[in-house]
C-alpha cells in the first residue's frame, strides 16, 4: 500500500508539473500568434489593402459583420495567415515526434522477431513522412510571405512611413534596402527578426509535443497506482511484466534489462562472451547451463500415435489421434542448442526432451522451459511475499 501511495504521489506531482508547462507553452504560443497577427495586419494596411469594413460587403457583409465587427480585409488576411502558420507548424512537429517514436518501435519489433508489426511501423513512417512533405511545401511559401511582410513593416517603421501611398511607391525591395543600409542596426534587426519569430514558434511547438508525451506517461502511471490499490493482484502482474530472459535464463522484468531470449524463448542476440555457471565462467559459443549439450542428447525416438490413455504435457488434452496436431508440419524447437525442427508427434514421443505447448502451437526444449518457468514462479512468489 505504501509503495502504491508513493507511486500515486510521485506521478501526481509529475502530472501537475507537465500540465503547468503545457499551459505556459499554450499561452506563449497564443501570444506569438497574436503578435504575428498584429504585425501582418499592419503590413497589409501599409500595402494599401482595402480599408472598407467587411460588414459593408453586399453579399457576406451581414454574416461577416456579426462575427468580425468592423474588421477589414487586412485583418482577415492577417488572421488567416497567422493561424494557418501556427497550426501547420504544430502539425509538422507532431508528425515528426510520431515518426521518431515509430522508428524506435520498429527497431524493437525487429529485435523481437515481430515482422508483421515492423512492416506496419514502416508503412506508418512512410505515411507520416508523406504528410510532412505535403505540409512543408505550402508552408515554405507561406513562411516566405510572412517574412517579407515582417521586413516591409519593419522598414516602414524605421523610415517612419505611415501613409500606404508613400510606402508602396517609395520603398524598394528588401535586397536593395539591405544593400544600401546594411550598416544600420535597424536593418540588421529587420533581417533576423522574422527568423526569430519562426524559432520561437518552433520551440513552443516542441515544448507542447514533449509536454503532451510526458502528460500521457504520468497519467498512465497514475492510473496504474490507483489500480494497484483497487486491484492489488493486477498491479503485481503489471509490475512483473516479463520482457524476456537474460543469457542465464533468468526472467527480465525491467525494460532496460539485458534481454538475450525473447518472451517466447527465441534467441534475440548472441549471449555475451562470459556468463556464470555452477562450475565457473563459460565463454565462447557454449550454451547456458540450462541447455543440454548436443553431445549429451539421446536420439530422438520416432513418432507414435498417442493413445487415449497417454499422459500428455500440461495443457494438452489426450486424444485417440496423433496428439491432435499436424504431424507432418515441422516446427522450430524454441531454445534448442542445435536449431532443430520437429513435428509435434516427434516432440510428444520424446517428452523427456521437449515440451509441447498446444495452446500456442509451440515446441520447447524441455530443460529450458522448466528452468524459465521455475524462475518466473520463484520471482512471482517473492514479489507477492514482499
Amino acid at each position: 500500500m505504501a509503495e502504491q501511495i508513493n507511486i500515486i504521489t510521485r506521478n501526481m506531482v509529475a502530472l501537475l508539473l507537465w500540465l503547468a508547462i503545457m499551459a505556459i507553452s499554450i499561452v506563449i504560443h497564443s501570444c506569438v500568434v497574436f503578435a504575428n497577427y498584429m504585425a501582418s495586419a499592419a503590413a497589409f494596411e501599409l500595402l494599401g489593402y482595402e480599408d472598407k469594413p467587411l460588414s459593408a460587403d453586399a453579399l457576406l457583409g451581414a454574416y461577416m459583420g456579426a462575427f468580425l465587427g468592423k474588421s477589414t480585409l487586412a485583418h482577415l488576411y492577417a488572421l488567416s495567415l497567422s493561424v494557418t502558420l501556427a497550426w501547420s507548424f504544430f502539425m509538422v512537429f507532431h508528425l515528426g515526434f510520431r515518426i521518431f517514436e515509430m522508428i524506435f518501435d520498429r527497431r524493437t519489433y525487429i529485435e523481437q522477431g515481430d515482422e508483421a508489426s515492423a512492416r506496419l511501423a514502416s508503412r506508418l513512417i512512410i505515411r507520416d513522412l508523406a504528410l510532412i512533405v505535403a505540409f512543408a511545401i505550402p508552408l515554405a511559401f507561406a513562411l516566405y510571405w510572412d517574412l517579407e511582410l515582417f521586413r516591409f513593416r519593419s522598414v516602414c517603421g524605421a523610415l517612419q512611413i505611415t501613409d500606404p501611398s508613400v510606402a508602396t511607391s517609395s520603398i524598394s525591395n528588401w535586397s536593395l534596402q539591405f544593400r544600401e543600409r546594411s550598416h544600420l542596426f535597424t536593418w540588421v534587426i529587420a533581417k533576423i527578426g522574422g527568423w526569430g519569430y519562426l524559432a520561437v514558434t518552433a520551440l513552443v511547438c516542441i515544448a507542447l509535443e514533449f509536454s503532451f508525451h510526458k502528460i500521457g506517461e504520468s497519467w498512465a502511471r497514475l492510473l496504474s497506482g490507483f489500480q494497484g490499490i483497487i486491484e492489488p493482484g493486477a498491479s503485481a502482474d503489471r509490475e512483473l511484466e516479463l520482457y524476456g530472459y537474460d543469457e542465464n535464463g533468468q526472467p527480465v522484468y525491467h525494460p532496460d534489462g539485458d534481454v538475450v531470449y525473447g518472451v517466447n524463448g527465441n534467441l534475440l542476440r548472441r549471449p555475451s562472451e562470459q556468463y556464470p555457471t555452477e562450475t565457473g565462467v563459460a565463454s565462447g559459443d557454449q550454451s547456458p547451463e540450462f541447455l543440454a549439450s548436443p553431445m549429451e542428447r539421446p536420439e530422438v525416438q520416432p513418432a507414435t500415435t498417442c493413445s487415449g490413455n497417454d499422459q500428455l504435457d500440461e495443457g494438452v488434452e489426450p486424444s485417440g489421434r496423433r496428439c491432435g496436431l499436424d504431424d507432418d508440419q515441422r516446427q522450430e524447437v524454441i531454445a534448442s542448442p542445435t536449431d532443430e525442427r520437429l513435428t509435434f508427434a516427434e516432440a510428444q514421443a520424446n517428452r523427456d526432451l521437449y515440451h509441447v505447448d498446444i495452446a500456442n502451437r509451440q515446441i520447447w526444449w524441455r530443460q529450458y522451459w522448466v528452468h524459465i518457468h521455475e524462475q518466473a514462479s520463484e520471482s512471482s512468489d517473492t514479489a507477492q511475499a514482499a
